[in-house]
């Protein structure tokens, strides 16, 4: 007689939580935010991934992020969308990493040059111990108020998206629940949004702008494999 494993069929998902966020107005290339929340140590059957959400504007073009370390080891880059527009550019990027001891982190962000500022959203995703938090969908927009983010989603799966821009206001969410929304520097808004995923389907999400210009945007659907 053979023995089947119960847990052999038990399908591997995800549950995500904001952690908060943060920005320095520094003009610098390399910004560290020391001993940042990154949510509890979860249970031993499971595993933990920090997820980054990275903004900045600077008035010059092809601004970009080089690198993030989280606990002193380089996180991985889902998506990172840049935008040029009237010599300035915005950037908003998505990073991870696995990291299931302590409850801060030093979170450090270097870009290809000196940036007016840097923020980040911070996120605590749960996944199944033997499974690898996965990219399943992406999505980015540019140079308007009313930017588009759909992305496909999975049951048990986490949906995160973030916006930056320039000369801006405050934004509103469709699709997602927003977790932060603030004026960086002297108008140059960040916002950041999230939400879990229990069907298969087209999510329609947006981001409305009440102002602004340089505005770019980028969402990720996650899955756990």
């Amino acid at each position: 007689m053979s023995f089947v494993n119960p847990y052999r069929f038990i399908q591997r998902g995800l549950s995500s939580s904001f952690v908060g966020s943060n920005f320095d107005v520094a003009n610098l290339a390399t910004y560290t935010f020391s001993s940042e929340p990154i949510g509890a140590v979860p249970d031993s059957d499971e595993s933990r991934y920090v997820m980054v959400t990275v903004h900045t504007f600077d008035n010059q073009t092809n601004r970009t992020i080089s690198s993030v370390t989280i606990g002193g080891s380089a996180a991985a880059e889902f998506v990172q969308s840049t935008v040029n527009e009237g010599g300035s550019s915005s950037v908003v990027g998505l990073y991870f990493i696995e990291l299931d001891t302590g409850t801060t982190a030093d979170i450090v962000v270097t870009f290809n040059g000196q940036a007016s500022y840097g923020a980040i959203g911070v996120y605590r995703v749960i996944g199944s111990q033997d499974g690898t938090l996965t990219l399943h969908d992406s999505a980015t927009d540019n140079l308007s108020n009313n930017m588009t983010l759909d992305v496909n989603t999975i049951p048990k799966g986490v949906v995160i998206a973030g916006t930056s821009l320039d000369s801006g206001g405050l934004a509103t969410w469709s699709g997602l629940t927003e977790n932060y929304d603030f004026d960086a520097n002297s108008t140059e808004f960040v916002s950041g949004a999230s939400t879990d995923t229990n069907v298969t389907e087209t999510r329609a999400v947006s981001v409305s702008l009440a102002s602004g210009s340089v505005e770019t945007s980028a969402s990720v659907s996650l899955k756990d494999i």
